[in-house]
């Protein structure tokens, strides 16, 4: 019961993340779109740098998620051929090893033992065909969140050089041409507002699906962890590795997901630092208006949700943690 109560938990997660990014197609495409533009739109080359710099690290970060995925499906599927593989190489004096099952089912018009590596081939596609779904909408999700951060940088990299442009021989502290600081400024708090509008698209695309997705996920890695304990303790070394495997996969999962979130937060968080160690002592009083402007709007950190409950960052990773162990420990007590 414990191991296909997980087993449909991951099922359940594999097709809300297919139904509901599915359903936010709409969002999804205008923010493809306006990624796009952005990068038609900048042209200046400290800009494309920093863009570029955040587009390799959200790609670096796809990658090693995806051979993450591809290791524990190569894992977690060709487990129960162990035993086979053992038998070639290291035969036993009595028989053979006993066939690790893929999963427990009942066929009912067949025996599941009778075709074992025909079912072992069968989970082997399916699990395949979720490796693929979970690298997709989870690589997208953080390519998207890696642009937005690449925004803030602009931003905030427009906000501390602002009027460097306009040279002068006169005093350090002279103040710079009103007229160039007032373009700059107005070109940042148009960026910021933009790129607070593709926070609003990331969190309407994948809000209700990280919601499925840590619940499940909290409760399944409370039961899956009973489940390695008692296996553990009945000397079932193969399944307990799986379930292992399992359980630090799901860890991963979440940490990758809630990390990731962290990192729209401390974006965001740098615009008030950004505009406060900003030259603004040597522009006009109008010039600082926009800087208060800037830093009034930077209060209110940018943050990507699960389903407006609870905020994706490292904090709400550790309560997870914290709420699962509770949990198994509840879970323990009645089993």
């Amino acid at each position: 019961m414990l191991e296909n109560t997980v087993a449909l938990i991951f099922t359940t997660v594999c097709m809300s993340k297919y139904c509901i990014t599915y359903s936010s197609t709409k969002q999804l495409d205008l923010l493809l779109l306006q990624i796009v533009k952005d990068w038609k739109t900048f042209e200046d080359k400290t800009e494309r740098k920093i863009l570029e710099k955040n587009t390799g690290q959200g790609t670096t970060l796809v990658l090693i998620y995806t051979y993450y995925l591809l290791f524990a499906w190569m894992i977690y599927t060709f487990m129960p051929f162990t035993p086979y593989f053992l038998d070639q190489i290291f035969p036993l004096r009595n028989g053979t090893r006993p066939i690790q099952l893929p999963f427990y089912a009942d066929y009912v018009i067949f025996n599941q033992l009778d075709y074992h590596y025909w079912c072992c081939g069968h989970i082997a596609v399916v699990y395949f065909t979720s490796f693929f779904l979970y690298s997709g909408v989870d690589g997208a999700y953080v390519l998207t969140v890696k642009h937005v951060c690449g925004l803030f940088a602009i931003t905030c990299n427009r906000i501390e050089t602002m009027g460097n442009s306009q040279k002068t021989d006169e005093a350090r502290y002279e103040q710079k041409n009103y007229s160039t600081v007032k373009r700059e400024m107005a070109g940042a708090v148009i960026l910021h507002n933009e790129t607070i509008r593709n926070v609003d698209l990331l969190e309407n695309s994948f809000s209700k699906c990280f919601l499925i997705v840590e619940g499940l996920f909290l409760l399944s890695l409370a039961l899956e962890s009973v489940y390695a304990k008692m296996l553990f303790t009945e000397n079932e070394i193969f399944r307990f590795l799986r379930a292992g495997a399992f359980i630090i996969g799901v860890i991963l999962h979440l940490l990758y997901l809630n990390w990731v979130g962290q990192q729209v937060i401390d974006s965001s968080s740098k615009m008030f630092y950004s505009s406060y160690f900003s030259k603004w002592y040597m522009t006009s009083a109008k010039a600082i208006k926009i800087i208060q402007i800037i830093m009034c709007r930077s209060f209110n950190q940018c943050e990507l949700t699960a389903g407006k409950i609870a905020t994706l960052s490292m904090e709400s990773f550790g309560i997870l943690m914290k709420t699962s162990a509770s949990y198994f420990t509840v879970f323990l007590s009645v089993t």
